[in-house]
Order: C-alpha cells, then structure tokens, then sequence
C-alpha cells in the first residue's frame, strides 16, 4: 500500500524535463510558466504607450515609459527565449524593417534629423519582442486585449477634460500623439474591436456595459472631425460586416445608420461640413465667417496632401535604394519645392505611412513594411479560419476582433505618418502572439496544466487509425475564459 502511495503522489507531481515546442524550441515546463510581473508590466506599458495619459499628466518628465521599457527589456533577457520570437515569420521581416532603417541613417540627407526616427523604430522593435515574449498563453492575450481597450477608454474620456481645440472645434489631447486629431481618431478605431471582443466574451450586465462605453469612443471619435479615421472606421465596419453572421449583420447594419443620424443631430455645423467636403467642396451658408475660413482650409489641406502624396511617389523613384533619410521626408521637399521655385509651404510629412516609408527608406523598406503588414493580416486570417473549422469558439472570437482592428489600421496608415511607431509594432505582437497559442493549442497537453507542453514518451503505443488521426492538426480549446 506504502508502495501505492508513492507511485500516485509520483505520478500527480508535475514533471518538469525537457520538451519540444511546437516553435521548435527545447525548453522546461518551468520556462512555460506564465511569468505573471512581466505580463502585468507589460500590459502597464502597453497602457501608458496607448492612452498617453501620462503626456498630459504633472509628472510627464519622470520619463515613466522609457523606465518601464528598461525594466521589461532585462526581464525579457532574462527569459531567454528568443527562439520563439523570431520563429515566426512577421518578426524575421520586422526585425529586418529595423535593420534596414537603421542602414539608411549614416545615408541619410540630414543624419541629426534621422535620429530620432531611428531610435523609434528601434524602440518600437524592442516592443514588439517584449509582448510577444511574454504574451505566449490565451488568458495573457485576453489581458492585453482589455489592456488597449481601457487603454483608448481612459484616452477618449481625458478628451472630454484635457484637451485641445484644433481648427474650430476639433478634438484632441492636450500633449503628445493624441494631440493630433488623425492619428488620435486612428487610435480609437484600432481600440474599438477590443471593446467589441470584451463583450462578445461577457454575459449579462457586463456585455451591456463593455458596449456602452464604446459610446463615448464614438463620441470623441466624431469630435475629433478626421476624414482619415472615418475612412478607417469604414473599413472596420465593412470588415466586421463581413465576418458577422445572420443577425449579427443586421445589428451592425442597425449600428451604422444609428452612428450617422446621431451624428447629423449632434456634431456641430463646422464638423459636419467638413466631414461632407469627402464628397464635395460644400457651400454652407450656416457657417459663420470663421467656420467658413476653416472650411476652406481643410479643403486646401486636401489638395496639399494629393501633391505630398504625388511627391512623395516622384522622391520614391529618385532615392529608390536608400530613400532621403529616416524622418527626413518634410525637409527634403520643402527644399525640393523652394528650389523648383514654387511656394515652399511649411514643411510637413507625406500623411502616408506607405509613402514615408518608401520615400525615406527606399523600396527595399517599402517591401519589408509591406510584407511584414500582409502577413500579420494573413496569419491572423489563417488562423481565424482553422479555429472557425475546428469549432474552437474562444481562439475564433480572439482572431476576428483582431482581424477588424488591422482592417482599420490599414487603411488608416494610407492617410497619415506612424511608421516608426508603436502602434504598428504592439499589432504586429498581437498577430504573432495570436499565432503561437494558435499553434500551442494544436498539441494534446499531457504535462499538467501548462500550455504547450508535452510530457515524456511514455504513452501507450499508438493503433495505424489512431496515429493517422493524430497526426492531422486539431485546434483544442484554449486555456483561460476569453
């Protein structure tokens, strides 16, 4: 009976020896464990990078992110585990994206005005190797989901508080990148499927919370008066559409119509003409003359962006290897524009991610960005689509919301310039996260309750049928309520 003991307390004792990941990797089951202060200080991070509440807070030059990002960078070292990272395609693109900026530094037109940009990428590259190194199960890819949620929440509210009037009435934070009325609308559309994904994943009162607060998203959405961000909420919308079913169709239908009849009855004048000069340059004789003055200036701001677009292309072929210099795009055509003689303007970015990239870096980083987008698009897709076979409703649900909130961000990115930014490098995570529990939770886990992990050899041999069905691809339940 002593005998009996033993062996069963030996066998429910949890066996920590080497094992073969799906990545590739040989580690410990010890190595698997989540590493819970890491995923809360990156989840911290993620908070403060995304809501930039800390930019028009009093202690904004205690350098607080840049702390943060130190500290996650030596437990990130301290992990080890870069083999999981760069075993997935978007990184290898991403990480030769970061390379190749930093090349074209020393040929930059302006080195010192480079720098700056070069450091971003290089950061946004560090965050990008951060979360995916330490979001590896389906509850940690949960937390960071609700992470950007409450992250854009606490954005969209400070703008109600802290902010800034831009061109009569349009709003924005106070300091930093929300304080750019286009890129702080793009900010809110790529958050809004995570709050989409929180009440899809509640029951009860809570869904019916997690939706209404989106409403004052929306809200600081309209206000912010982006044509840019109303073409990405679009193509959200299209996509969220497309991938809804029955009456899920309907709903979004409904939701829509709701969107833009409230919108005629609460936007100001000002905002609603500017919002119809999409279509038309519009004559409205209930403006006043400063509405009218800022009218007209948002419809000469159009054309400025069709001739940056158009010169950004021209810079393209005439620096197709290198590019002008990382940032340097804005200086190079002002000086380009008042040698040709024409009026040189303000000097101003090509308010297109896409034609940044390729102006200041040359084809070869067009290629590698492009790539590296496609794919986070396409894994993501894949593996919507597997789980959506394979009936695994959690991984599904995780996959389509992120799928949404990238059909935002690519169109978004075609109307202003973040290509050094964070916010590519935190999506770009989120899709190859997404990708490694995709694949973790294709292999059975016999080694207690860690994801991913299997336990020595010792299973019983298996029959021909057995191990022909073995061998085909499942995708099992994830771990964790989503």
């Amino acid at each position: 009976m002593d005998s009996t003991r033993s062996n069963r307390a030996t066998a429910e004792r949890p066996s920590y020896v080497a094992s073969t990941v799906p990545n590739g990797v040989v580690t410990s089951a010890n190595a698997y464990r989540p590493i819970k202060f890491g995923v809360m200080l990156t989840c911290l991070y993620v908070f403060v990078i995304v809501s930039r509440v800390l930019d028009v807070s009093p202690i904004w030059w205690l350098h607080l992110p840049m702390l943060l990002l130190l500290l996650l960078l030596l437990l990130t070292a301290l992990r080890s585990q870069f083999g999981i990272t760069f075993s997935s395609k978007i990184a290898l693109y991403f990480a030769a994206l970061t390379a190749w900026v930093v090349a074209c530094w020393p040929l930059s037109q302006w080195r010192a005005a480079s720098l700056g940009p070069v450091i971003e990428q290089v950061q946004a590259f560090a965050i990008f190797v951060i979360v995916v190194q330490m979001i590896r199960t389906a509850a940690d890819w949960r937390r960071l989901a609700g992470t950007y949620a409450y992250a854009i929440f606490a954005a969209g509210l400070l703008a109600f508080y802290i902010n800034r009037s831009v061109e009569n009435g349009r709003l924005a934070l106070a300091n930093g990148s929300h304080a750019d009325p286009n890129e702080f609308a793009l900010a809110i559309v790529v958050g809004l499927p995570f709050w989409w994904y929180k009440a899809n994943a509640a029951t009860g009162a809570k869904k019916l919370l997690w939706l209404l607060c989106t409403v004052p998203l929306f809200m600081t959405l309209a206000r912010t008066g982006s044509r840019s961000g109303l073409f990405a909420l679009a193509a959200l919308l299209f996509v969220t559409f497309l991938l809804g079913q029955g009456a899920r169709k309907i709903l979004i239908g409904i939701g829509t119509v709701v969107l833009v009849i409230a919108a005629g009855f609460f936007l100001p004048d000002y905002l609603k003409a500017r919002y119809f000069t999409i279509f038309s340059p519009p004559e409205d004789a209930q403006l006043d003359i400063r509405g009218q003055n800022h009218l007209q200036s948002d419809i000469s701001s159009s054309e400025g962006r069709k001739a940056l677009l158009i010169q950004s292309i021209r810079m393209t072929f005439e620096h197709p290897l290198f590019g002008v210099g990382p940032g340097v795009f804005s200086f190079a055509s002002w000086d380009e524009r008042k040698a040709s003689g024409r009026p040189a303007g303000l000097a101003q970015v090509t308010h297109n991610t896409y034609t940044q990239i390729s102006s200041e870096t040359g084809f070869p980083g067009l290629i590698l960005f492009i790539v590296t987008l496609f794919l986070a698009i396409r894994y993501t897709l894949t593996d919507y689509r597997a789980a959506a076979r394979a009936d695994n409703v959690e991984l599904a649900k995780k996959a389509r919301y992120l799928l949404e909130s990238f059909a935002g961000l690519s169109v978004g990115i075609f109307f202003l310039s973040i290509g050094y930014s964070h916010t590519l490098a935190v999506m770009f995570a989120f899709a190859v996260s997404l990708r490694n529990i995709a694949q973790e939770s294709t292999v059975p886990s016999q080694a207690g309750s860690t994801p991913g992990v299997r336990a020595p050899s010792q299973a019983p041999a298996l029959t021909p049928s057995a191990r022909s069905r073995r061998s085909r691809p499942t995708y099992l339940g994830s771990r964790g309520r989503a």
